[in-house]
C-alpha cells in the first residue's frame, strides 16, 4: 500500500495540496492460481482482498475471459477454451502465462 499527495504550483506562488490517497499496487502475491498448466478448470487462491479481476487474452492479445472472483467462489472453467497458451491479467495490472492442455 502506498500513499500519495499531490502538490500544485502556479506561477504566483502559490501552492495548493490534494488530499492522501492511498493505492495498493502490489498484486504480485495478492492472489495465486492453480493448476498451471490447467485442463479445464482454473482455482484462485485469494489473499489480503475479498475479490479481484482477472482477464485471460491470447497470445495475440484478443480477451477469451473475464470477470471477478471471490473468496467464496474461486474457481472458473475455462473449458471452451483450446488447447494453448494464455495470459491471465490481474486487477488489471501483473500479467502471468497460463497452459491450458
Amino acid at each position: 500500500l502506498k500513499y500519495f499527495k499531490l502538490a500544485q504550483y502556479d506561477y504566483e506562488g502559490h501552492t495548493n495540496f490534494s488530499n492522501i490517497i492511498s493505492v495498493d499496487c502490489d498484486t504480485q502475491n495478492l492472489v495465486d492460481f492453480y493448476p498451471n498448466p490447467f485442463h479445464n478448470e482454473l482455482n484462485f487462491a485469494i489473499k489480503n482482498k475479498e475479490s479481484i479481476s482477472y482477464e485471460i487474452t491470447t497470445v495475440l492479445g484478443q480477451i477469451v475471459n473475464s470477470g471477478i472472483v471471490n473468496k467464496e467462489n474461486s474457481r472458473i472453467s475455462l473449458d471452451d477454451l483450446a488447447s494453448d497458451i494464455y495470459f491471465i491479467k490481474i486487477n488489471n495490472s501483473k500479467v502471468h502465462k497460463i497452459i491450458k492442455q
